[in-house]
């Protein structure tokens, strides 16, 4: 409801008005004897003259008393003539006239004229008072609906700007939360690197281990020369140095990965510790907004940053799934290489007990070989002797020779001679078939005799 305003008080009357109502006052009885056209005795404003230069004597108007005497005459008035009336005659005479003709003056009317001239005055002024009243109440209720349609806006502006403010901070809280996953991820990645630099050096522990038994040197080979396992085994050592020397190609290039990585991710870092600050320059920036609801400056720079901000996350996103991705692949390899260095070690055991083996065969085999080589040299002298002794053709000797044959890998293999050597006793036997062929065409050409040869041989 719309209060009425009081008027305010009058204001205290100074002196200087006070005298002037007082004049005034005092000049009232004339002008309301005119104003209400009182009769006004004839000459009443005149002055009587005197010849003897006496001073003016009263008005009419004035209030005379009755009791007042005559001034008494002075010493430089002479006697006048009888036929001359005296100055006092005439004095008297005039004031009995005027006392005569002097109206009865009713003061109580005018007094309640003055009042009611009081109460108009005062009533007019109230009326103009109240004018103006009226005039400022209809420019302060203007100025009222204004200033509750500014407050209507500005409250339509606050709720509008609580509204960004809200965004903002979950926007703020979505990009703090990310970037919590984000440096729990940049930790886990740190984890996995150092694990990685962990088999990396565990992994080089084990090349120079491998390096230091593939330098140790290997035992005296005998003098007959290498034997095929021995071949074998040279050539799968020589393989493995290859596959050792792409071993090492590869952890140098992991190691390589792996620094790059390790830079890469402090790169990072370095891009997380400035979105942080940026992000807290925004958070102090919606603390000032929600203090000061006026300014709009403040929610663009936090929608603008906030943009910015959700941007870079995408790529730093981006560039840790990248990360994963790489120390995926590098994880993945390193158990490859892991298996593969498994694998060679199984190898290099097993290659070091076959060298030993060997090692430790290898006088038994030529002791038997040389055995062998002497059994066959004499069987050879033997057969030698009985051709030349009997001189008969080579088709019918042939299958002795098989037999012999048969019968010395026979006695070969329960002694637990070793397929090597029984590979070289075949080859030893092709080269005699040869030298036996070679005899059988020269033997062809002499006359054929009867006879028969044993039909074994033993050694």
């Amino acid at each position: 409801m719309w209060t009425r305003h009081l008027p305010p008080p009058r204001p205290a009357i100074s002196e200087e008005v006070k005298l002037q109502k007082r004049a005034s006052g005092k000049k009232m009885p004339r002008a309301f004897q005119l104003r209400n056209n009182l009769s006004v005795p004839v000459g009443g404003k005149k002055k009587q003259k005197i010849k003897n230069g006496n001073p003016e004597l009263p008005t009419i108007c004035e209030d005379v008393p009755p009791n007042r005497s005559a001034p008494a005459p002075t010493a430089c008035e002479g006697a006048l003539p009888a036929s001359v009336p005296s100055p006092d005659t005439g004095i008297k005479s005039s004031k009995k006239l005027a006392y005569e003709d002097f109206p009865v003056i009713n003061w109580e009317a005018v007094i309640t004229s003055r009042k009611n001239d009081v109460k108009r005055d005062a009533l007019d002024v109230c009326n103009h008072k109240t004018e103006d009243l009226k005039e400022k109440d209809l420019q302060l209720e203007k100025k009222l609906q204004i200033l509750l349609a500014e407050k209507e806006a500005m409250q339509l502006s606050r709720e509008e700007l609580e509204k960004k403010l809200a965004l903002s901070e979950a926007r703020l809280l979505e990009s703090s939360s990310q970037l919590q996953q984000t440096s729990a991820a940049m930790r886990i990645l740190q984890e996995e690197l150092e694990s990685s630099a962990q088999d990396v050096l565990q992994l080089k522990s084990t090349l120079e281990e491998l390096r230091s038994l593939l330098e140790e040197p290997s035992p005296p080979q005998p003098p007959a020369g290498p034997s095929a396992a021995e071949q074998r085994l040279e050539e799968e050592a020589r393989q493995l140095r290859k596959a050792l020397e792409c071993l090492e190609g590869q952890l140098e290039a992991q190691v390589r990965e792996n620094d790059r990585l390790s830079r890469l991710k402090e790169d990072q870092e370095r891009q997380l510790l400035a979105l942080e600050q940026a992000a807290r320059i925004p958070g102090e920036q919606a603390v000032d907004g929600k203090e000061d609801m006026k300014s709009m400056e403040n929610q663009e720079t936090l929608t603008d940053l906030s943009a910015v901000l959700k941007e870079q996350l995408a790529q730093l996103q981006h560039d840790n799934m990248k990360l994963t991705s790489a120390l995926l692949e590098e994880q993945n390899v390193k158990k490859k290489l892991v298996k593969k260095l498994g694998h060679l070690q199984e190898n290099l055991d097993d290659l070091k007990v076959i060298m030993e083996v060997n090692s430790q065969e290898a006088p038994s085999w030529q002791e038997e070989g040389v055995q062998c080589l002497c059994h066959q040299q004499e069987d050879m002298v033997a057969h030698r002797d009985q051709v030349a002794a009997n001189q008969k053709p080579t088709g019918e000797t042939e299958a002795p020779k098989d037999c012999l044959l048969e019968v010395m890998a026979e006695d070969l293999e329960p002694q637990g001679v070793p397929v090597g050597a029984i590979g070289e006793c075949t080859a030893l036997s092709a080269l005699l078939k040869e030298i036996e062929d070679k005899k059988a065409e020269t033997i062809c050409m002499l006359p054929r005799q009867n006879g028969e040869l044993p039909g074994s041989f033993r050694i």
